[in-house]
C-alpha cells in the first residue's frame, strides 16, 4: 500500500501545479512589467527605439514631464546637428530646449552611465524620471538605472503600446511574448550578477560575452540579434 501511498501523494502534488501554474505565470509576467498607472516626473527617458521616443514625445506634449532625453539611437549621431534636430523637434511637436541626447550606446547599463553623464555635465536636477520601454523591459531597466542613478532619484514606468501578444496575461501562449520574457529573465539574472554582486561598471554585449564563455578559439561565435544585454 505504501506505494499507492506514494503515488496518490505524486497526483495529488501534479494536480496543485497544473491548478496553480497559470496564476504563477501571470504574476511573473506581471513582475517583469512594473509599469507606473499615471507616471509623470521631471523628464521622461527614452530607451532605443523609435517607438520608446514617441512615447516620451507623447508624455511632453501630453504636461506629463517637463523634458525629453534620448540616452541611445533613433538614428541620431552622438553630436545631434541644428537641423536634425529642428526636423526631430518639428516631427514631433517639441521645443529644441525640452529635448535632450546622451549619445549612442550599446545596451541598457550603458544608457543609464550616459543619462548620468548628460546630468553631471549640463547640471541637470532631475529627481524624477519616466523610463520608456517595452513592457517585459521594464523591471531589468528599472533596476538597472535605479543602480546608476541612486535612491535619491525617483523612478517611474511607462510602456509603449504593445502587440496584443504581448499584452495578454497569458504571455506563455505567444511566441513574441514567450522570447521577451526568457529573454529578459536571463538578462535580469545576468544584470544581478555582473553589475550588482560583482559590481562591474564595464557594459558587456552578448557578444563580448560569448567571447568571454567560449574556452576554444576554434569555436565560432555564435549569432546574437541586434538586442544587446
Amino acid at each position: 500500500w505504501k506505494w499507492k501511498q506514494y503515488l496518490g501523494c505524486l497526483m495529488l502534488v501534479g494536480v496543485a501545479t497544473w491548478l496553480a501554474h497559470e496564476p504563477l505565470l501571470i504574476s511573473y509576467g506581471e513582475w517583469l512589467s512594473p509599469t507606473t498607472p499615471e507616471p509623470s516626473g521631471d523628464v521622461a527617458v527614452s530607451l532605443a527605439g523609435e517607438e520608446r521616443f514617441k512615447q516620451a514625445a507623447k508624455l511632453l506634449t501630453q504636461g506629463k514631464v517637463k523634458a525629453v532625453y534620448s540616452a541611445s539611437d533613433i538614428s541620431i549621431p552622438l553630436e545631434v546637428d541644428q537641423e536634425l534636430l529642428t526636423q526631430i523637434t518639428t516631427t514631433y511637436q517639441l521645443s529644441p530646449q525640452q529635448v535632450f541626447w546622451g549619445g549612442k550606446t550599446k545596451n541598457s547599463f550603458e544608457e543609464a552611465l550616459a543619462l548620468q553623464r548628460t546630468m553631471q555635465k549640463a547640471h541637470l536636477k532631475w529627481q524624477q524620471i519616466v523610463l520608456v520601454s517595452d513592457r517585459y523591459n521594464l523591471r531589468r531597466v528599472k533596476w538597472t538605472f535605479q543602480k546608476v542613478l541612486g535612491s535619491e532619484v525617483t523612478i517611474q514606468t511607462s510602456a509603449i503600446p504593445a502587440t496584443s501578444a504581448v499584452a495578454d496575461s497569458y504571455w506563455w501562449r505567444h511566441p513574441e511574448s514567450r522570447r521577451w520574457v526568457i529573454s529578459e529573465t536571463y538578462k535580469l539574472i545576468f544584470y544581478w550578477f555582473y553589475y550588482g554582486l560583482f559590481g562591474s561598471q564595464q557594459p558587456l554585449s552578448p557578444r563580448d560575452f560569448a567571447n568571454l564563455a567560449i574556452a576554444s578559439p576554434q569555436q565560432p561565435v555564435p549569432n546574437f540579434d541586434d538586442e544587446l544585454f
